[in-house]
């Protein structure tokens, strides 16, 4: 991907991340690696997923032992949930730490949601 499509990408990405922030995108869990956003009204959705694996890793002195890695997948579904755009840290590390950081606001936006609806429903005193 050129280098000035990274940089657009990262921009987008900030300004999701600052909109999450801010309340004005409240995120959902489909599983437990994966949240999304639909948009409103519903045109299409934003996906990031933590995806983790284990890879074999050589050491100095030549044995192997196996490393987990973790990267983020980042996508944009139109409604009929076709992906439109996807960009995965593990194929452009420079957006790893980026789409990290939208994973940890989009659940720190999901638990805040929970969170409030617990208090809607407890007796207040």
């Amino acid at each position: 991907m050129p280098a000035g499509n990274v940089a657009e990408i990262r921009k987008y990405l900030e300004e999701v991340i600052a909109a999450t922030n801010a309340g004005k995108m409240d995120w959902a869990q489909a599983n437990p690696t994966t949240f999304f956003w639909t948009s409103t009204p519903p045109r299409g959705r934003l996906v990031i997923q933590r995806v983790e694996k284990t890879v074999p890793r050589r050491l100095a002195d030549g044995r192997m032992i196996a490393t987990k890695v973790v990267h983020y997948v980042f996508q944009a579904l139109d409604q009929n949930g076709t992906a439109q755009f996807s960009a995965s840290g593990e194929d452009i590390d420079d957006l790893n730490p980026l789409l990290e950081n939208l994973y940890g606001v989009a659940e720190t936006s999901m638990s805040r949601k929970g969170l409030e609806f617990l208090k809607s429903i407890l007796p207040k005193s």
